[in-house]
């Protein structure tokens, strides 16, 4: 399993990325969908994901993440 870890790698200002956690795929990508479509000097990133924690085998290619909702 893998657990998240604050800080694991280092911010940036311009750039984030937002975790969607959630069985209802549907809500999900309408989330997505508004958050993406709110203008913003910065660029964002969403992943989706079912359930926590994320698995251990792909923790070295995953970004930092700035949000879990």
């Amino acid at each position: 399993m893998s657990a998240l870890k604050p800080f694991d790698r280092l911010p940036t200002l311009d750039y984030a990325t937002i975790l969607l956690v959630g069985t209802n795929e549907s809500l999900q990508k309408q989330l997505a969908e508004t958050i993406l479509k709110e203008k913003q000097n910065l660029e964002i990133n969403v992943h989706m994901s079912t359930s926590l924690p994320l698995p251990v085998e792909t923790d070295h290619a995953r970004p930092q993440i700035d949000l879990i909702a």
